[in-house]
């Protein structure tokens, strides 16, 4: 969540997992079970990527479990980074999936930083899903997208530093959508500005590779 080396992540995530063993936590184990597997996969150490099964973590055995004993916070989390997963790998269907999913538990992790960043996927992955979406089903996902960003507006009036750029990509890619190509330029310019000078490494990437995209689309190779 901070854009930390993901090789860093996976370690300290271990090391999380042994200490919480040591202490007999197991209700607070999942987490970092989860967040460290999540890194796996993006190291590309994982069979499918998509998956979160690996040597940290294995949603086929874990997560009926979880359902069964209601773990909430454990589920959100969960489904958090199998949006994040989904998203940065080109599956925005799949991504919105899990994000609406996540939603399901938030209340049980009402302060977590985690809520805002399922707000700002979901949101993505609204928007990139509209392409194939049917004209009623877009009018619903721009509607969904707005209330998810007045919440992020809020967060972002009260702390630019974590949510600005979140909100000024998600605008921009709305702009994109809307067809306003300047307005959408400009956001995307000044998220990644944003996050850039607020340490956001990874959040940085996303929105140059966004941008990117919106420029190959509208034939602007520069």
């Amino acid at each position: 969540f901070q854009g930390l080396n993901l090789e860093k992540v996976a370690k300290i995530s271990e090391e999380y997992v042994d200490f919480m063993q040591e202490l007999k936590q197991e209700y607070a184990i999942a987490f970092p079970q989860i967040i460290g597997q999540a890194a796996l996969n993006l190291l590309g150490k994982a069979e499918d990527n998509l998956v979160l099964n690996g040597t940290a973590f294995n949603e086929n055995q874990t997560i009926p479990v979880f359902k069964k004993i209601n773990h909430p916070i454990a589920l959100f989390h969960f489904y958090l980074a199998k949006a994040m997963l989904c998203y940065i790998l080109k599956k925005p269907e799949m991504a919105l999936k899990n994000a609406k999913n996540a939603e399901k538990y938030k209340a049980s992790c009402s302060g977590m930083y985690g809520v805002a960043l399922n707000n700002f996927y979901y949101s993505l992955g609204l928007l990139a899903s509209f392409s194939k979406a049917k004209i009623k089903q877009q009018k619903e996902i721009l509607k969904q997208v707005a209330i998810l960003q007045e919440t992020m507006k809020i967060w972002a009036f009260y702390a630019p530093t974590n949510f600005q750029h979140k909100y000024d990509l998600v605008e921009a890619e709305t702009m994109r959508i809307f067809g306003d190509k300047w307005e959408a330029s400009e956001l995307y310019d000044r998220g990644i500005q944003s996050a850039k000078n607020n340490g956001f490494l990874h959040e940085e990437a996303l929105a140059n590779e966004l941008a990117a995209e919106f420029y190959l689309a509208n034939n602007r190779e520069k």
